[in-house]
């Protein structure tokens, strides 16, 4: 069986494919759709790097520099928390991701993203340790999708995730994502994201079974655009109920429906690197999700300030525990 990291390695070496391949064809495709605008006409940034945040230079299909549209890698630190964890741990460690989007049909404004990532970490609590389970665990993700924005700030785009992990067992699980968002004027965007659980999983646990599935979410979101550059989501919703399984104190009253909420933040540093993270926390703290990231992201070729806003820029990010709940029970 494919270890983790191999599964991941793997998406990386794929994805890296994947836009090779496509910056190829686009160098001897012809022009496509124009690209879309959301320019920001009132910026008083006087910073040089900065100049230019609310516009955007000119998008092209033959060969230019955003051609293949956003390339992106981002390193950090992760924490997380989850009804996985059995009641009784957490992890921190690290968090590597690479990014990939561009134009698949230019001529209906259709675009893909492909990404994948490795998260390795420790546990943060002991009781793993002392009931002879493992002291950590590495999980690799992989996201790909389609997305589609129009002339009128609307955007729509849809993923699938699969995640793989070693930790107390070996075991794999996939969700969809379905994202929506439009923007209001030239500065503030909202939104909606579903995340659709689409399978499960069972595992042992210190000769327990146990089963593990992703948890279902909605979540409506406000971005907002500063004139630095910096843009700052804040998100709320719903998630479904999940378990209260303790592993030393046995199971709990499930939860029913639970409110959720969190931010992410991006950053730019100048127009290659940016200060990135994302947080989610899913009800209540004690049982319930607490996941974050916090690094850098960087951008191949530059064009950092014009994330998020660009006619071939992806709907969703890639998948990380922060959008990646998973669920144990009995």
């Amino acid at each position: 069986m494919q270890s983790g990291l191999g599964k991941a390695w793997s998406t990386l070496l794929f994805a890296l494919s994947v836009v090779v391949c496509q910056c190829l064809s686009a160098q001897q495709a012809g022009p496509g759709l124009p690209d879309i605008h959301y320019a920001i006409s009132d910026s008083t940034v006087s910073n040089d790097v900065f100049a230019n945040a609310g516009t955007w230079p000119e998008d092209s299909f033959d060969g230019g520099k955003w051609s293949c549209g956003e390339q992106t890698f981002f390193s950090g630190l992760d924490g997380s928390k989850q009804p996985q964890d059995f009641g009784a741990n957490a992890h921190l460690g690290v968090q590597t991701q690479i990014a990939l989007s561009g134009p698949l049909i230019p001529e209906l404004g259709i675009g893909y993203q492909v990404g994948g990532g490795i998260t390795a970490a420790a546990n943060a609590v002991q009781v793993f340790e002392l009931l002879g389970e493992n002291s950590g665990r590495v999980q690799a993700f992989s996201t790909a999708g389609l997305f589609q924005r129009f002339e009128n700030g609307f955007a729509v785009g849809a993923v699938w995730d699969y995640q793989y992990q070693e930790s107390f067992d070996n075991f794999s699980l996939n969700q969809f994502r379905i994202g929506f968002s439009q923007f209001l004027g030239d500065r503030d965007q909202i939104g909606l994201t579903v995340i659709l659980p689409s399978s499960t999983a069972s595992a042992v646990f210190n000769a327990t079974t146990v089963n593990l599935d992703p948890i279902a979410q909605g979540r409506l979101f406000w971005r907002r655009f500063w004139d630095t550059g910096t843009q700052t989501t804040v998100w709320g919703g719903l998630a479904e109920g999940h378990s209260e399984e303790n592993v030393l104190t046995g199971p709990g009253r499930p939860k029913d429906e639970v409110l959720l909420f969190g931010a992410d933040i991006l950053a730019p540093l100048n127009d290659f690197v940016a200060v990135y993270g994302e947080a989610n926390l899913m009800m209540p703290p004690d049982t319930g999700g607490v996941d974050a990231f916090l690094g850098l992201q960087f951008w191949r070729g530059g064009g950092i300030v014009s994330a998020r806003r660009r006619q071939w820029s992806p709907v969703l990010p890639v998948a990380s525990n922060a959008s990646f709940t998973v669920d144990l029970n009995r």
